[in-house]
């Protein structure tokens, strides 16, 4: 027979099983208080609430054993405003993968463009080098015309000096000096 249906069962018996599940049904309140009390620490403490012991002037007395400061929210309030701030999170971290993928791609572009432009570098030194042997070979090239050219008058002017000292019947003379000079 149910002892909960007995008529004659007597609650205030010491032993009775619904004295038996009374008391356990208060230890786990008690424990199920403490687990809320520890989720609500826990929670707060991650979302950054304010200490107790960081407010002096209402909390003189306050440790760090007080905790943080819930107010008058309850896990499950604590557990809806961690839920938004990880949405909120989740948001930021996704912008910044994107930025980051920006970043990433504006490197490669970047990257690419140095690529490039060192290559139109080296080509324009090659074309430098190419010019300036070019022009060492001209200066080289206007120095032996430049040689010549002095030589040509130095034999002109031999020619004209030897010109005023002799007569003009002596052009075979002159002319065989010409010759010389021509060599």
């Amino acid at each position: 027979m149910n002892d909960f249906i007995d008529p004659t069962y007597d609650v205030t018996d010491q032993h009775s099983p619904l004295k038996d599940h009374i008391a356990l049904l208060e230890r786990h309140e008690k424990l199920a208080l403490i687990t809320f009390h520890e989720v609500e620490q826990t929670l707060g403490k991650a979302l950054g609430y304010p200490w107790f012991k960081d407010d002096r002037a209402n909390f003189p007395d306050a440790t760090e054993a007080d905790r943080v400061c819930v107010g008058e929210h309850v896990p499950e309030s604590i557990a809806l405003e961690v839920a938004n701030k990880i949405k909120e999170l989740e948001a930021e971290l996704a912008q910044e993968k994107i930025l980051h993928q920006l970043d990433h791609s504006s490197v490669e572009q970047f990257c690419k463009l140095n690529e490039s432009l060192e290559a139109e570098l080296a080509n324009q030194r090659k074309l430098i080098d190419v010019w300036q042997a070019a022009c060492e070979d001209g200066v080289q090239e206007l120095k032996r015309a430049f040689a010549k050219v002095s030589h040509l008058r130095g034999c002109l002017k031999r020619l004209a000096d030897s010109l005023e000292y002799r007569h003009e019947p002596d052009l075979l003379k002159i002319a065989r000096e010409g010759l010389k000079c021509q060599t």
